[in-house]
């Protein structure tokens, strides 16, 4: 589940892969990539063109309809690194690279330095991950499970 800051946009899906190393120092690595995402409701835009008196042209009026804005959409692909801190708890860091879409007129991208940690509960012949990771455009919140 991925919390944006923007209160517009719904909450998102988040999902990460993780590979554990041994090291020779008694402590365990881990290293991941995830992707994310979330939007805003829907809203559609339509454009119409206007004839003006002044000039022998045409200009283009973007309208929206439905909505004050138009659908915004974000996309997130992260490398994550972390080191085993107490038992199966990690301290973990990455940089996020984020691509935000206003659909039909612009696209940018943002990349930020992120923070978090990560605990692997044993359960049976599994764990079950909790995890949490921030950044100054989103929190996010993962429930997993591993074997």
């Amino acid at each position: 589940m991925v919390i944006p800051r923007d209160k517009a946009y719904q909450l998102g899906y988040y999902i990460e892969a993780d590979f554990l190393i041994k090291t020779n120092l008694n402590r365990k690595m881990i290293f991941g990539v995830s992707h994310g995402g979330y939007m805003t409701d829907n809203a559609v835009i339509s454009a119409k063109e206007i004839e003006t008196k002044d000039c022998n042209c045409t200009q283009t009026d973007i309208g929206f309809e439905n909505s004050s804005e138009p659908k915004r959409m974000v996309r997130t692909v992260s490398l994550i690194f972390g080191l085993e801190t107490l038992k199966r708890f990690y301290l973990i860091t990455g940089i996020t690279s984020t691509k935000h879409i206003t659909k039909d007129v612009s696209e940018y991208y943002s990349t930020h330095i992120d923070f978090g940690a990560k605990y692997f509960i044993k359960i049976n012949n599994g764990f079950l991950t909790i995890n949490t990771k921030f950044n100054p455009e989103q929190f996010s919140v993962g429930l997993g499970y591993s074997r």
